[in-house]
Parts: structure tokens; sequence; C-alpha cells
């Protein structure tokens, strides 16, 4: 009877390794979706193609990259994964890997597996070839004179230009008055002439009193070898929406600031919350800590302040959301408590449904 066990494990192994073609896997990718595990939404993503989430899967490691670096000939090798592949899943280490739960000729999901890791923390990704997405935009475009560009065939800025800071302001002071940054905006259009190697832009909104600072900001846009352009040489020119944002935030404890560049759109980023800094996600990390501490100190109240604000300095650290709205629960606090799982919910998030559901619709 064992025996009969085990050679019914085998096969059933063979079948699910059979169930794809291994020489299929080696390819660029592009990501169509992308979920939790337990089927949220990915919290506060806007937009899936600045992250690193195409994949480039090579014969023993992969590469994890966004749109520019997708659909462009420019390749960084500091960031790749070796992997093995075992049975159906890319094994990076011994508590990590991603499982392949579907494979074909055109076609790939992946799933993230992190030891100590739940359903809701990990991604579930869902692609198609490079190559055939960007056909398809090619042949959208075939006999065009003018590329409006997207973020799929576009010409590429050749250095980084958004940046972001913050100043925690309890172990330092902020800016005085004059030096502090100001908030101004504008966006257009600009068009690079492939032919005659020349960029210019086309301003839409913008503050006329501002035009010397404006003007600042785009001389690096207007320099055609800022550009890489070399594979669109088909079309005479090249039209990119774009918006910039200059921004400065002071609070009691935060001091923040940066310069958004988004292209593809003239709609302004808004200063929104998937751009988070190095220092906020740090600090938010340390409040996060010293919550749990209290709380096993059982000191709730002081547990709860820290866990809010370690969301407000990082508004991803979806387990201080959760948290703070169990413990807010736990002594009493209903209606705190339900306002957080109201907007967990409202954002996509499975499990603050079922606990909104359950426990604040009586």
């Amino acid at each position: 009877m064992r025996t009969i066990f085990v050679l019914l494990l085998i096969l059933l192994f063979s079948s699910c390794n059979a169930q794809f073609d291994k020489n299929n896997l080696i390819n660029d990718w592009y990501l169509y979706k992308l979920e939790t595990k337990d089927g949220s939404k990915p919290f506060l993503l806007k937009n899936i193609s600045e992250k690193n989430y195409n994949i480039i899967i090579n014969k023993n490691d992969y590469l994890l990259v966004n749109n520019q670096t997708l659909f462009s000939s420019f390749r960084d090798s500091r960031f790749k994964t070796n992997y093995n592949l075992i049975q159906n899943r890319l094994v990076t280490s011994s508590e990590s890997s991603l499982t392949i739960e579907k494979l074909g000729k055109d076609s790939l999901i992946l799933s993230q597996n992190i030891k100590g890791f739940e359903a809701k923390d990990l991604l579930r990704y869902f692609y198609v070839r490079k190559d055939i997405v960007l056909q398809n935009e090619i042949k959208k475009n075939l006999n065009k004179d003018t590329l409006i560009a997207n973020n799929i065939l576009s010409p590429t800025f050749k250095n980084p230009l958004s940046t972001r800071q913050l100043k925690d302001l309890t172990i330092t002071k902020p800016f005085s008055v004059k030096d502090r940054p100001i908030n101004y905006k504008f966006n257009g259009y600009i068009f690079i002439n492939v032919q005659t190697k020349t960029v210019t832009i086309k301003l839409i909104s913008f503050d006329n009193e501002l035009l010397d600072q404006i003007n600042k900001k785009s001389k690096d846009l207007i320099k055609f070898n800022n550009w890489d352009v070399a594979s669109l040489n088909n079309f005479k020119i090249i039209k990119i929406p774009f918006a910039f944002e200059s921004y400065y935030k002071l609070s009691k404890e935060i001091e923040s600031y940066g310069e958004i560049y988004s292209f593809y759109s003239i709609d302004f980023n808004s200063n929104n919350e998937e751009n988070i800094s190095y220092q906020q996600t740090q600090k938010s990390s340390s409040l996060f800590n010293q919550a749990l501490l209290e709380y096993q100190n059982k000191n709730y109240i002081k547990s709860i302040e820290l866990f809010d604000q370690a969301y407000k300095y990082n508004p991803k650290k979806l387990d201080a959301y959760y948290n703070s709205a169990a413990i807010n629960f736990g002594i009493g606090k209903k209606e705190e408590a339900c306002k957080i799982w109201e907007y967990l919910k409202n954002e996509g998030q499975k499990i603050a449904e079922s606990e909104y559901n359950l426990k604040c619709k009586n």
C-alpha cells in the first residue's frame, strides 16, 4: 500500500512538472495585472508600470525591472537574483521562492512565497511576453509621423529626475523660512524632433511669475542627448505628455520636500502616497517596533498611538492599520476600529472586508 502511495506521489509531481515547458520561462515578461495572494488589491499602489514588477528571466537568474528598463536596451545586473528551478518553483533561498502557477508560450503567472509572511503581504503577478506587448503597440502606431509616447513605446531619459527627501525634526532642525523649497507645478508636452535632433516644450498649466524657475527645471529636458531615441527613428516627432511638481510640507515632527516628474500624462502626481522616502520607511518601522513593545507591556493606548504614527509616516504600513484596529476593538473602541477596517475595505483589502462585515455591521 505504501509503495502505491509513493508511486502516486511521484506521478503527481511529474504531472505538475510537465504542465509547462521550461523553455518558455526564459523570456522578458510584461506585468499586466497584480494582486495579493488573498485576492486583495496591492495596498495604495496606483501605478504598477513605474515599479520593479516586470521580470526578465534568464537560465539561472532573474531581474525585476520597471517599464523603462524592460522596453530599452539597458540591463542593470546589480539587482539580479539567482534561482534554482525545483519542480514549479524558482527557489531563491531557504525562505523565499516564486511559484509558477501557470506558464504558456505567451503568458506566465507567478506568486511569492516568503517564510513568515501572510497571504495579504505576498503578491501574485500576471505576465505576458514583452515582445507581444511591444509588437501590438508598434502596430497601433504604424505609418504615423508623430508618436504620442506611453509607458511601453517611448524614448527614455538617461538620468534620474525625481527626488524626495524627509527630515526627522526630532533630531534635526527644519529649513529656515528663506531657504524652504517652494510649492509649484507645471505640465505640458515635450516634442522631440528625431530628424533635426531638437527638443521643445509646450507648457499648458503654469504660473507666469515662476517662468525663470520653470525654465531652469526644464533645461535638462530639452537636451536631445539626454533622451534615448535609438529604437524610434522611424518617427519624425515624439510627443511626451508630462507633469512636474515641486512640493514642501512641514508638520510638527517631519519636514518633507521633493521634485516629482511624471511622464505619459499631464495629470499632476499630487505628491501621492506611492512615493515614500527611505527615511519615512525607517521612521515608520521604528515606531511600529515601539508599538509592539508597548502592546506587550499592556500599554494599549500608547501602542495604538504608535501604530497610528507608523502608518502616517508610511501610509503603506498595512500591519500598522490592522494592529491599531484590532487593539481598538479589543479595548472597546469599536467605532475607531471600524473606521480603519472600512478604509482598508474600500482600498480592496479582503481581510479588512471580512472584519468589517463581521464586527461593524451589527
